[in-house]
């Protein structure tokens, strides 16, 4: 909690950055939201441990051979064919859980 509280300190005191300069207030606080979405222990969230498993377990997993296969969840998992192969992807680079935290992070600011 203290990490939020913080974090919301932080865009408050740079709200008068915005005056000068409104790219470096979206700069600065998206490395703040950033750094608290990539860094955050895998306990952290109610949906992060099941998708920390998800995660674990992709290279397990085969892909559906043909394309209409593809537009419906994985043997009626909530995953979705598209988001298994992304964990797909990111599992043969790195097989650490952080590193998927850290470049989706990196996607969604």
């Amino acid at each position: 909690m203290g990490v939020y509280l913080a974090l919301f300190l932080i865009i408050i005191m740079t709200y008068p950055v915005i005056k000068y300069n409104k790219n470096l207030y979206l700069i600065i606080n998206s490395i703040c939201i950033f750094i608290v979405m990539a860094l955050r222990n895998s306990s952290v969230g109610a949906d992060t441990i099941p998708y920390k498993n998800f995660f674990e377990s992709t290279n397990l997993q085969n892909l559906p051979s043909n394309f209409i296969n593809w537009l419906a969840p994985l043997h009626s998992q909530r995953f979705e064919t598209g988001f298994m192969l992304y964990n797909k992807i990111l599992y043969s680079i790195n097989p650490n859980f952080q590193y998927e935290l850290i470049i989706t992070s990196f996607n969604m600011n």
